[in-house]
């Protein structure tokens, strides 16, 4: 059988390297030693000669059947497969990776400051590698390796400790009812967290090329803060597949990092997209802590003269950050009862219910993602549940039995939020199962993610802080039963004591396949400084998407839109999924007739309600709304929380139940004395894209001139 090889030109930077080839190398789990660990937290890296360079990793992924929680109660309900990646590695999971075709030479030098299992490895051909399977970062793929076959062995092998854990691996779960305290200025003022978040460059957001050759790159330079100590680059599905390649498109990818001192260092990496994978990650790890310039240059090698290339990926860094952090949640409304009413599978272990929508903000502190809520299930044999994020498995939930036949789950556990927040929240869906019953039924089903994130990257002192209009909160609520999401962001400039700086903007989105609700669609309750002082709103407006740019809707917008087209080419490749409808461009024209905002006050909260008219139902709208001034107390500093919010007449959240509020702490006088510094000159995550300020100042618009 003919090893498969994929050509590769390399991109001329700094010097031009000669063509190469990558094979295909798969080894068993239990050939590494890797036998019962984390399938998402793993990575991949082999020795050129010179340096350790990551390498994309497929991990095997795990079929199962899947069930939209929207379809219970339905005489034929669809159902769909998907993938996702095992609980933990079994010893006959394949993992395969795609190297260069030449032998090792000398032995490897320095190590990586990443822990895993070195091994030197031989090919069935005899070309001999030597590797690294990082097991402290979330850099694996899942893929379909079905067809794949085992062509390589381990020669050796050895456990590898750095001195020094660049990402720390998923902390201890909370104790079952444990809830952290009520956010406040601790938070905002001195807490550290690591964190993650993606970002596209305006070259790689679905960016057309006409004619793409395999000498012509697309990219951009970015600036990053001090405390950046890695960065991702992961090129989506979304990506065009030159013809000439058989198996998928490979990608060569430089990224250059210069320092305030003039030095820089330059590091190339070849990367294979798999045409059955949603993704492809690279993991770069940056030489210095210091802040730093960086471009990205990317090519699909291989491409043939007057072809035409799609560059889709997300730039997606980690770091280290103190203050203004804020709190954050997701909450979908309570499932009553229904029931599968769905055949039983053969050579399946049951079906798994789908809760869509769960997103994480950029720049989310990755050790406080937790996900809280219970369910009660009956008719099923198993007295257990696992439960995915996307394709990543978070952990098993044991029932205590409540009558014959039924089973009541508390969840209260931490959740990797890394392959949501890497795909920009592509990868939204929980999975829960499996359920081995066809007469099973589901009731008082809620569950919510909560945790905390930052809106942007940038070092405490940055003067954006102060002067910069930046996505303080962020909310999202969704009702798989009525198949509709709204996404919740108020947006403040920094200095001001005042709440009329304030601006809130969601996006109301209905599922495919489904709609907004006719009526009351959506009312959310919010707090000032918890309802002690008075909250205002000023005139809101909605918009339907059109051909202007207004101001705050530009800022929510300008995420939504970099979703467009590639969170549906990653949801096809893991499954039979949904999304919900997304905007193309970030443009919108105002929507009049029956179809309206209404703004009211209950006693000190601020009441926001949106009505759609019927004829309006199935498309996305977007609310802004300006804060009328209040005066929150002494020092400035105050805060903003919700109370309740109601989906098509019903209540999803409410702050006295078990979920956390999305919450935001102003610290104001803190801003003011240390946010003055002319550094960090830039937004990042508010635009979706790098937004360079240096000549302009933030506004409450994103300008997509300015974007990298």
């Amino acid at each position: 059988m003919l090893k498969r090889l994929i050509p590769v030109v390399a991109l001329l930077l700094a010097t031009l390297l000669q063509a190469q080839q990558l094979s295909e190398v798969c080894l068993p789990v239990a050939a590494l030693g890797l036998a019962g660990h984390p399938s998402h937290m793993l990575g991949a890296m082999w020795w050129n000669g010179t340096e350790w360079l990551s390498t994309p990793l497929y991990v095997e992924a795990k079929a199962i059947t899947i069930i939209y929680i929207n379809e219970l109660n339905k005489t034929n309900p669809s159902v769909g497969r998907a993938v996702v990646l095992p609980p933990a590695l079994e010893p006959g999971t394949k993992l395969c990776m795609y190297l260069p075709h030449r032998n090792a030479t000398r032995p490897p030098g320095i190590m990586p400051d990443l822990e895993g299992i070195y091994a030197l490895v031989q090919s069935d051909d005899r070309t001999t590698y030597h590797i690294l399977l990082a097991t402290t970062i979330p850099a694996a793929s899942p893929d379909n390796l079905t067809s794949a076959r085992l062509n390589a062995k381990v020669l050796q092998r050895q456990v590898h400790k750095p001195a020094v854990r660049r990402i720390t691996n998923q902390p201890q779960s909370p104790t079952v009812g444990e809830i952290e305290p009520l956010y406040n200025s601790y938070y905002a003022t001195t807490a550290t967290y690591d964190y993650i978040g993606a970002f596209k460059l305006k070259q790689t957001d679905k960016y057309y090329k006409y004619p793409c050759f395999a000498s012509s790159s697309v990219g951009g330079t970015i600036q990053l803060p001090p405390n950046t100590y890695a960065a991702e680059v992961v090129i989506t599905a979304a990506s065009t597949i030159p013809s000439t390649t058989l198996f998928g498109a490979t990608h060569n990818v430089w990224i250059r990092e210069t320092y305030q001192d003039g030095s820089s260092y330059t590091t190339g990496y070849s990367v294979y997209l798999s045409p059955s994978a949603p993704y492809a990650t690279i993991y770069h790890v940056f030489k210095r802590g210091g802040a730093k310039t960086v471009e990205i240059s990317l090519v699909i090698a291989g491409t043939p003269p007057n072809y035409e290339c799609t560059f889709d990926a997300f730039v997606v860094i980690y770091g280290s950050a103190s203050g203004y952090w804020q709190r954050f949640h997701v909450v979908s409304s309570d499932i009553a009862t229904g029931a599968l009413n769905v055949p039983p599978r053969v050579q399946s272990d049951g079906y798994y219910l789908v809760f869509p929508g769960y997103t994480v903000p950029p720049g989310v502190a990755y050790s406080t993602t937790y996900l809280i809520g219970s369910l009660t299930l009956c008719g099923t044999s198993k007295n257990y549940i696992d439960i995915y994020w996307g394709t990543t498995y978070a952990t098993r939930v044991y029932g205590q039995s409540v009558s014959s036949g039924c089973w009541r789950y508390t969840i209260n556990t931490w959740i990797p939020p890394y392959e949501n927040a890497k795909t920009g929240g592509s990868t939204d869906p929980i999975l829960v199962g499996p359920i081995d019953g066809y007469t099973a039924t589901v009731s008082n089903a809620k569950l919510a993610i909560y945790g905390l994130y930052r809106p942007e990257p940038n070092r405490y002192t940055s003067y954006l802080w102060r002067d910069g209009v930046l996505p303080w909160l962020y909310a999202v609520y969704t009702t798989p039963f009525y198949a509709q999401r709204v996404e919740i962001k108020i947006y403040d400039r920094g200095q001001n004591p005042n709440t009329d700086s304030m601006r809130l903007a969601a996006y109301l989105s209905p599922y495919q396949n489904g709609a907004l609700c006719p009526g009351e669609a959506f009312k959310i309750k919010l707090a000032l400084n918890g309802g002690g002082t008075q909250l205002r709103g000023g005139n809101p407006s909605l918009y339907v998407q059109g051909g202007s740019t207004y101001d705050i809707a530009s800022q929510i917008l300008g995420w939504v839109t970099q979703l467009f087209a590639t969170m549906g080419k990653i949801l096809e490749k893991i499954g039979n999924y949904l999304s919900w409808l997304l905007l193309a461009d970030p443009t919108v024209n105002a929507i009049t007739g029956n179809t309206y905002a209404q703004v009211s006050n209950d006693y000190n909260y601020l009441v926001v309600s949106v009505y759609v008219n019927v004829y309006d139902t199935g498309k996305p709208i977007v609310l802004t709304m300006p804060f009328e001034l209040s005066f929150p107390g002494s020092g400035g500093d105050y805060s903003i929380s919700t109370k309740e919010v109601y989906m098509c007449g019903r209540l999803i959240y409410s702050y006295s139940s078990s979920i956390p509020v999305a919450q935001y702490y102003k610290p104001v006088s803190f801003i003011n004395m240390y946010a003055t510094q002319y550094v960090d000159v830039y937004r990042t995550f508010t635009c979706g894209k790098q937004e360079d300020l240096s000549n302009v100042p933030a506004s409450l618009q994103c300008n997509v001139n300015n974007y990298r």
